[in-house]
């Protein structure tokens, strides 16, 4: 009796023996985790000093703990997330891969740099050469331009490969080349972009996270001079001018001006608030620039260029999960106003992006409706949505989408349930941060750039006197802001650059595409319920705004509604044009072909509309 008593405490105890040894292990492993992140953060916080302009890295006083504990947290957090997503996994598999193929890719990557810079060189000959003719003088915009536009042609004729089956390794490298180009032919000023000068304010802070440092070339941008409505000539240049204002702010970038304390900026913006999330591009370029000691204008460009990547970064990862619509999406990202927006100080790229990436990967679960959903991929939509939607939370109603699931993704009842609460509950986590604070401090006093008539709680107290007269207002409103019309202020504005002669026609084509980018895989959302939620959430969502602004930014009793930009509608295009003008026709032209017209002609509409908007800006 003792011997079988004997027997069965022994997998109990060895049941105990193990678990005890998977918690130390399981110790050990966090212990390491955070070891490791807070020598990252001691090492990002010496870099950080070592390229401020002030404080100095030898200076003991000027290391901040504030700044260390919360880069310490982020970069825990950043590892635990990444980690159960597989994103390390992924990034060793990929280096594995490159390492395997090196003997290919080393000359292959050879040929692509050389065939660029060697098109390019090209293109500037062909410039000068045709400069002879008396038509126009060369100038350094006009070279890089032409290079620019030579190098993206070879770009495309030596990845001709791809274009039918993975257009995005030929649209992304183009757009990352066209992206940069404007980076580089905007002028190094604000009041170029809309409200660029406060973006930059808050991407400069960010850069620093804590206590951030702004030398007289900064504070001379964050005090651009008005423009006037309609005026697009603010930023003309002849001969030589140019230059001498880049030669100034480099000597003024120089010469420091103030130092905010704590986790804010000049314009009282918090570092660590939800909004801060939409600069993390544009700071990560700053941040890079002044640890190189970069002059002060590359750094500033280097800012603008890190949004272009993170941009294209997200489009080429969103599409690549398609088998339908690839070609949607990549006509959407070579539209002049994104391309715009995503080489300027902006949130609109962070925002636009995310809700494109996770938009794209929630259309890649409808395309494979055989395949189970998984928590992990789940997670990587709602995060995306979660983190994008940081600089506008206005845009929550995007979770309704995923609530429109075939009950074939789920493994079980229970997973479904717990799948559609999550989503009911991420989206009212998102729009309490931007109502609660209208609950519990109310309307305010509203925004004074609306004008003296402006008042938020006189406004409120209007619509409910009237709503059945604020409803008429709104729905003339948005019966013109979302007419094809007005397309023409989100698809070719290149806001105080003025606007491309295209108008609404980058609209009317992206249309054309969603109607005839389809095949089979296409079917299973080919649907009306999918075709009245995307309507609803571009309607509804626009309702949403332009009531916000009604009440803040609009004049008590206004018979219509100011301050809603047409940029507002980018991240709603893509989910109203995916599901609206899907249908169950197949699209049954060569795919190589129909790729290359859909590429030509975005390409011609983005490069006309630079050459119109951004080259005048240099006269000779």
């Amino acid at each position: 009796m003792e011997k079988i008593v004997e027997g069965q405490g022994r997998p109990g105890m060895l049941d105990r023996v193990h678990l005890d040894v998977r918690k130390k292990e399981l110790l050990k492993c966090i212990a390491k985790v955070l070891l490791l992140s807070f020598l990252l953060a001691v090492v990002f916080e010496a870099l950080t000093l070592f390229g401020a302009p002030v404080a100095s890295v030898f200076d003991l006083s000027a290391w901040s703990k504030k700044r260390i504990v919360t880069v310490w947290v982020l970069f825990v957090v950043s590892y635990c997330v990444c980690r159960y997503l597989g994103v390390f996994d992924s990034l060793c598999r990929w280096a594995r891969s490159v390492y395997r193929q090196k003997s290919f890719l080393l000359p292959r990557l050879l040929f692509c740099v050389g065939g660029f810079v060697g098109s390019g060189v090209v293109g500037l000959l062909g410039t000068m050469l045709f400069s002879l003719t008396g038509a126009y003088q060369p100038t350094v915009a006009l070279g890089l331009f032409f290079f620019a536009v030579c190098g993206s042609i070879f770009l495309v004729f030596a990845n001709r490969r791809f274009l039918a089956r993975e257009p995005e390794k030929i649209f992304v490298p183009v757009g990352i080349t066209l992206g940069v180009l404007v980076c580089l032919l905007t002028p190094v000023q604000t009041s170029v972009s809309w409200d660029d000068h406060i973006h930059y304010d808050f991407a400069n802070a960010v850069s620093y996270l804590v206590s951030p440092e702004y030398s007289q070339a900064d504070m001379s941008l964050l005090n651009p001079p008005y423009i006037g409505g309609g005026d697009y000539s603010h930023w003309m240049y002849q001969g030589d001018a140019y230059g001498s204002l880049i030669s100034e702010l480099d000597a003024e970038g120089l010469a420091p001006a103030i130092t905010v304390d704590g986790f804010g900026s000049v314009y009282g913006s918090s570092t660590l608030s939800y909004q801060a999330l939409g600069y993390i591009p544009s700071a990560l370029g700053l941040w890079l620039g002044r640890l190189l000691h970069l002059p002060f204008t590359w750094i500033f460009i280097l800012g603008r260029i890190s949004n272009v990547l993170f941009f294209f970064t997200l489009v080429f990862f969103g599409v690549r999960g398609l088998r339908s619509q690839k070609m949607l999406a990549l006509a959407f990202s070579f539209l002049p106003t994104v391309v715009f927006l995503s080489a300027n100080y902006s949130y609109d790229t962070w925002l636009t992006g995310w809700i494109l990436f996770g938009f794209l990967r929630y259309l890649s679960w409808m395309q494979k409706p055989d395949e189970a959903l998984t928590f992990k991929e789940v997670l990587l939509v709602v995060l995306s949505f979660l983190i994008g939607l940081g600089p506008k939370a206005i845009y929550f109603p995007i979770f309704i989408l995923l609530l429109f699931i075939p009950k074939s993704k789920f493994k079980t009842k229970k997973f479904a349930f717990r799948y559609r609460a999550a989503m009911i509950c991420s989206a009212l986590l998102v729009m309490a941060t931007f109502l609660l604070p209208f609950v519990v401090q109310g309307p305010g006093s509203g925004d004074t750039r609306g004008g003296s008539g402006v008042n938020s709680a006189g406004q409120v107290a209007f619509v409910l006197s009237d709503p059945l007269g604020y409803l008429n207002v709104l729905t003339r409103f948005l019966s013109e802001y979302l007419s094809i019309p007005n397309a023409s202020n989100y698809t070719s504005f290149f806001a105080y650059l003025g606007m491309s002669s295209w108008g609404s026609l980058p609209l009317v084509i992206l249309i054309l595409v969603a109607a005839t980018d389809l095949n089979e895989h296409s079917f299973r959302y080919a649907k009306w319920r999918y075709r009245v939620a995307g309507s609803l959430l571009l309607v509804g969502t626009s309702a949403l705004m332009a009531s916000a602004l009604y009440v803040s930014y609009t004049a008590v009793g206004s018979n219509t509604i100011e301050g809603c930009q047409g940029r507002y509608l980018l991240p709603l295009v893509i989910p109203f044009l995916a599901l609206f003008f899907n249908s169950k026709i197949i699209n049954e032209n060569s795919r190589k072909g129909y790729n290359l017209v859909i590429f030509v002609v975005s390409f011609a509409l983005l490069t006309t509309s630079i050459f119109e908007l951004c080259m005048r800006v240099y006269t000779p």
